[in-house]
């Protein structure tokens, strides 16, 4: 377990994750990696970053992911485009950051901000596979799902959660793991991959019959379903461990909530990720390492030639 990763507790039996501390120990460590393989390749790596429209709680996620660029030492390009861009121009801007050797990895900014309401995946799925950091392309998604974890990029939020449960020493070996939404970005990789680590997981949403009761059973509770507050005490068992990944922008009073109502959370769960501080700073770190690691594949291609 890394120590020191845990905020003061409040009342109730949970302990809270800091986040922030464990991505500040991740953006140390590949921080020294990336200085030496500048050293060695003579070139930074680069990132680049999608973003469609001006929502405010896309601009606060961006901005903390060219933060954590600087500061790690990845070059970082934001190519922003207002609501009424065209596929076709956004398509075009993609395949000239294929053919750019200073880019080793490309996202899009999700949810799209988008006036004509086209599909991210029209998006993703042109990007080159070895650029595909977000690991949202059909082609490197079927090497998820088929278990070819090696040479192959994780998600970003997924790998956050995994990164997060290692940190507490919490082994997912036949432990009983629901997983409430589905979507490609979280819970279908996340299921993937602790599947392969023989955990028993259960995939659901909030369609899924006698959701409160299966919820229930949880050892651990990974929580992705974009509902603010979803999740009260009646969902957890007493003892589990709750990671909330949700991240909900309430533009009214500008604040962002999870899907676990905290305070309730804190009166059954042993350990819970907080909304924000939680599962979102290790997600931006894993970002900075898939960047890195896109570099890295790429620099020995060229060794390779």
């Amino acid at each position: 377990m890394i120590t020191n990763i845990f905020r003061q507790n409040l009342p109730g039996p949970a302990k809270i994750i800091d986040g922030s501390k464990i991505a500040s120990l991740i953006i140390e460590e590949y921080k020294y990696k990336i200085k030496k393989f500048i050293q060695t390749s003579g070139t930074r790596p680069g990132l680049a970053i999608i973003q469609i429209g001006n929502r405010q709680d896309s601009n606060i996620y961006i901005r903390k992911k060219m933060t954590a660029s600087k500061k790690i030492g990845i070059d970082a390009f934001l190519f922003k485009y207002d609501r009424n861009v065209t596929k076709n121009k956004v398509l075009d801007k993609i395949i000239e950051l294929n053919n750019d050797s200073r880019i080793n990895g490309i996202i899009t900014q999700l949810p799209l901000d988008s006036s004509s309401k086209f599909d991210y995946s029209d998006l993703t799925n042109k990007v080159l596979p070895d650029k595909d950091i977000d690991c949202l392309s059909c082609f490197n998604f079927e090497k998820i799902s088929n278990h070819q974890f090696k040479n192959t990029f994780i998600p970003c939020a997924a790998n956050a959660c995994l990164k997060i449960l290692e940190s507490i020493n919490f082994q997912i070996d036949d432990k009983r793991v629901v997983i409430l939404g589905s979507s490609k970005l979280v819970g279908l990789p996340l299921k993937h991959m602790i599947d392969f680590k023989n955990g028993k997981t259960f995939l659901c949403n909030e369609t899924t019959k006698n959701l409160k009761s299966l919820c229930q059973t949880a050892d651990i509770l990974i929580v992705a379903i974009g509902r603010s507050h979803l999740v009260d005490e009646g969902y957890i068992k007493s003892g589990a461990v709750v990671i909330d990944v949700g991240i909900n922008y309430d533009e009214t009073n500008g604040k962002i909530t999870g899907d676990v109502h905290f305070e309730q959370a804190l009166k059954k769960a042993s350990y819970l990720t907080p909304v924000p501080g939680g599962v979102g700073p290790v997600t931006v770190a894993m970002l900075m390492v898939n960047t890195y690691l896109a570099a890295k594949i790429h620099y020995e291609k060229i060794l390779q030639t």
